[in-house]
């Protein structure tokens, strides 16, 4: 039985399956909320009182197969929302995200803020948008007109027995999704957490097998105001300094009279 966490408070529950394991890749899906205060009385007969929520699945990556190791459903501001994607797709090993584009602005922004690395953000291939809207742009947008290239991709990994999936609710969101008449999705409202797991699907199906590497190093402070840039790297330990034998003398560069370290000792000493 694997250890399963639970996080609950008034904005929304967050499950952990698996902790960050090192050496492994992740794929993290999202689905980015408004968190209505304010239905329709069919909207709240539906979906009831709390209004929609943001979405997070992290996926475990390998070369056959997707595991569920987290979930989160949360209702916050989409801003927010944002630092808790950077934070949890950072936990795992900077995962490769792809956030659902509608609504995606504010939760670039705070990845932008979290100098999250742009290499680990999810960028559609030209194969997925024929009509070249979303060539070379970050994430993916579920519309009328992929809906049915994202499901069919879903259905090819659940046949396939490529997915690994732990959460009640997301099977119970993937039990009701359902194609129209011309294969495309229906309305997916209430559904937020199968959309996450489609992000995280597209981007496994549409990518080079894993092979994971370590995370890019923190970005390096910029130097102090009058300090030289190349001496500050070595402080900072981005760059090697100087190869210096042990028994060479210090190196002087506070300006001033370089004292003589000869074997008799500075000149004037006892």
């Amino acid at each position: 039985m694997r250890h399963i966490e639970l996080i609950e408070d008034a904005r929304g529950l967050l499950l952990e399956w698996e902790g960050v394991q090192p050496d492994t890749e992740y794929v993290l899906g999202a689905d980015v909320a408004l968190s209505r205060d304010t239905w329709n009385k069919q909207q709240l007969k539906a979906y009831g009182t709390q209004g929609d929520r943001s979405t997070i699945v992290v996926m475990k990556r390998s070369t056959f197969l997707l595991e569920q190791v987290f979930e989160a459903q949360v209702r916050m501001d989409a801003g927010e929302f944002g630092d808790v994607v950077a934070a949890v797709g950072a936990y795992y090993n900077h995962a490769i995200i792809n956030v659902e584009r509608n609504l995606a602005d504010t939760a670039m922004r705070a990845l932008r803020d979290a100098k999250y690395p742009f290499h680990r953000l999810y960028v559609a291939p030209a194969s997925l948008s024929p009509s070249g809207a979303s060539n070379g742009t970050y994430f993916m947008p579920k519309t009328a007109a992929n809906g049915k290239t994202l499901l069919d991709a879903l259905v090819d990994y659940i046949s396939q027995q490529k997915l690994v999936l732990r959460s009640n609710a997301l099977l119970a969101e993937l039990r009701t999704i359902q194609k129209d008449n011309n294969g495309k999705l229906e309305n997916t409202n209430g559904k937020d957490l199968a959309i996450a797991l489609l992000m995280a699907v597209i981007v496994d199906a549409t990518t080079d097998p894993p092979q994971f590497k370590e995370p890019p190093p923190p970005p390096v402070p910029k130097a102090p105001w009058n300090v030289d840039h190349k001496e500050w790297k070595v402080v900072a330990g981005v760059e090697e300094g100087p190869k210096v034998s042990p028994l060479d003398p210090p190196q002087w560069s506070a300006g001033g009279e370089v004292p003589d370290w000869s074997e008799e000792g500075p000149q004037g000493s006892d």
